[in-house]
């Protein structure tokens, strides 16, 4: 019946209160059906409750819809004085198909514990291709399934539910919701791009199914579909319900399987990585030492998942600015898979590539260039110049590349990337949408705004469509924007789109999140840009307090904090405060980094800079030149950053009167 057919029969049934809106719910969840439109009418006028009242009542719970749904009424339309309630009619036709098509209603019953619509015909239970298509063709003629495409079908709520009454009250609820359950964690596949198509619609039939697991009863199964279902929602970005199920997955398989078995530390090891992208990195710390040292145990130190251990290991190392340690971790990964694997295999390729990440953060630049020069030109090699594993490769070396001050060669790079991932993952691909941010990324580095902006703007909404607006690589991609706009000089956009990002990682991710907190620095950023300092001092010593908490005094984000706090300051003419928070990250990020870590010689600049603001420019001359000689060590005596320190000199000579001595920097 259509949507206004259905309105105007429950209208002309019911001498009771009508109201519009909620009368629209119940129809919809009464599918529009003649007979159950009459049969809650007839409720409503018999009790003197209004539709916002019943549709009250048949939310409620399952028992009380049935209950709802069972009650016999008086039709007085054309099945006058006819006791008929919809529930006992549906009883009567299922067990008709019981008899006469068994496999029609082991697919009812089985679709019953499904989500409603787009029910996969590849989920049926395999009955022969002549005993499926008839049982499909007994349901679709008693209304049971509608077919809505060629190989998916629609169940309504209300047939399910009439079908798990059916089978509660012949005591075969357990036996089929464990069955379904069975079913689903067998073709429920572990979650990549390449079958995206398949688990995504899978998923919301895993879902419903779970939502059962205490009447199936079968702990095993639900470890399994846990475990495959919570992988899923972590590559949606649904981290928080990810961690959800890989908790209860690993509760399972330990109490199954034991703390030992391969698939508890599989387990261990996904909850773990969930954990990270959460920003709760000790426990996620915790988790993967735990996980190496089993797996040590069990399958032996130089088994191929315990190297995988090894290298998550000390990526959350890396993610706790443990630079030192996690690099140590990734060469003796690195070696032992030499050893087990060779040096060519796809997984020593990955074991090189963690390692020159983690160079690149402790600012060894050079060997981290090495390093990924070396695994392309293997990659390419034994992979492919266009397998995903080869382009993902050129990536990091283009982003290596930007950091040494190599634009143009990171731009070329990048660029020739992205054509081959658009060619053989497609323009929708995330890696093509990350391929697209670096590129966006290294244009702004080259002063190509307008580009960078275009192109950041592309991908924001492509990455909206394919992963979602709240999705975390989204945001990213927002505050990217923001950035690009900020340089070009339109601060209130920038503004505007930050606050944006901020909100919904607050949202989608916590307030207390490491990307929250970066959201905040640069709102706070642009803030300084429009010229509002004090709100800009506020988020910054907010979300300075924040990382303290959640970081740690010394991680490289806090210090980075720091930073940007004090350049507010200065801005605030607060320059002995500013001064002070200088010499205290200097001094933190020298013990941490190195002396000639290049965000150690950005502290000494700012901090130099500062002097300057307070006259005190012998000290600020000192501080540039003891900066600028390192820079040139460090980087190179072209690299952008060494030419900023030389122009910064430059000008503090000027200021000392040393105008011959500071022209040639100039």
């Amino acid at each position: 019946m259509e949507a206004n057919e259905a309105h105007q029969l429950l209208e002309s049934n019911l001498n009771v209160a009508f109201a519009a809106g909620n009368a629209t719910q119940l129809l919809e969840l009464l599918g529009n059906l003649p007979l159950a439109i009459r049969q809650a009418s007839a409720y409503m006028n018999e009790n003197q409750i209004s539709t916002t009242e019943y549709l009250t009542m048949y939310g409620s719970d399952e028992d009380e819809t049935i209950y709802l749904l069972s009650r016999e009424f008086e039709d007085l339309g054309r099945y006058d004085k006819m006791k008929n309630p919809i529930a006992a009619t549906w009883m009567i036709s299922f067990r008709q198909i019981l008899r006469s098509d068994p496999t029609a209603a082991d697919y009812l019953r089985f679709m019953s514990f499904l989500a409603e619509r787009d029910i996969p015909r590849s989920l049926l239970p395999d009955r022969g291709k002549a005993k499926t298509t008839e049982a499909i063709g007994t349901l679709k003629a008693y209304s049971f399934i509608t077919q809505q495409k060629a190989d998916s079908f629609d169940m309504h709520r209300l047939v399910q539910l009439s079908a798990r009454y059916w089978l509660r009250r012949s005591g075969e609820l357990g036996k089929v919701a464990k069955e379904t359950l069975r079913r689903l964690a067998q073709v429920f596949p572990y979650p990549e791009h390449e079958n995206r198509d398949a688990w995504m619609r899978y998923l919301p039939h895993a879902q419903r199914i779970l939502d059962f697991r205490k009447d199936a009863g079968d702990e095993k199964a639900e470890g399994e579909l846990l475990f495959n279902v919570g992988e899923s929602v972590h590559v949606l970005g649904k981290y928080h319900e990810a961690e959800q199920m890989h908790r209860q997955a690993l509760d399972l398989r330990e109490k199954v399987l034991g703390k030992e078995h391969p698939a508890t530390l599989s387990s261990m090891n996904n909850l773990a990585v969930v954990l990270k992208s959460l920003g709760k990195y000790e426990e996620a710390e915790r988790l993967h030492r735990q996980e190496w040292k089993l797996s040590e145990k069990v399958l032996g130190k130089e088994h191929p998942s315990t190297l995988i251990s090894m290298n998550n290991l000390a990526g959350v190392l890396e993610s706790l600015g443990k630079y030192e340690e996690a690099e140590r971790l990734h060469r003796q990964e690195w070696k032992l898979s030499e050893k087990v694997l060779g040096k060519e295999h796809p997984s020593t390729l990955i074991s090189m590539n963690n390692l020159a990440h983690v160079l690149k953060s402790l600012g060894k630049y050079e060997e981290a260039e090495r390093l990924h020069r070396q695994e392309w030109k293997l990659s390419e090699k034994v992979l492919g110049k266009e397998h995903p594993s080869t382009l993902i490769i050129m990536n990091n070396l283009a982003v290596v590349l930007e950091s040494l001050g190599k634009y143009e060669e990171a731009e070329r790079l990048h660029r020739q990337e992205w054509k081959l991932s658009e060619k053989v993952l497609g323009k929708e691909h995330p890696s093509t949408l990350i391929i697209m941010n670096n590129l966006a990324v290294v244009l702004e580095s080259l002063g190509k705004y307008e580009e960078a902006e275009r192109l950041h703007r592309q991908e924001w909404k492509l990455s909206e469509k394919v992963l979602g607006k709240e999705h975390p690589s989204t945001l990213i991609i927002m505050n990217n924007l923001a950035v690009v706009l900020e340089s070009l000089g339109k601060y209130e956009e920038a503004e505007q789109l930050h606050r944006q990002a901020w909100k919904l990682s607050e949202k989608a991710l916590g307030k207390e999140h490491p990307s929250t907190l970066i959201s905040m620095n640069n709102l706070a950023h642009v803030l300084k840009s429009l010229g509002k300092y004090e709100e800009a001092e506020r988020l910054h010593r907010q979300e300075w307090k924040l990382s303290e908490k959640l970081l740690g005094k010394e991680h490289p984000s806090t210090l980075i904090s720091m930073n940007n706090l004090a350049l507010v300051l200065e801005s605030l003419g607060k320059y002995e405060e500013a001064e002070r928070l200088h010499r205290q990250e200097w001094k933190l990020s020298e013990k941490l980094l190195g002396k000639e870590h290049p965000s150690t010689l950005i502290s000494m600049n700012n901090l130099a800079l500062v002097l300057e603001s307070l006259g005190k420019y012998e000290e600020a001359e000192r501080l540039h030149r003891q900066e600028w000689k390192l820079s040139e060590k460090v980087l190179g005596k072209e690299h952008p950053s060494t030419l900023i320190i030389m122009n910064n000199l430059a000008v503090v000579l000027e200021s000392l009167g040393k105008y011959e001595e500071a022209e040639p920097l100039l």
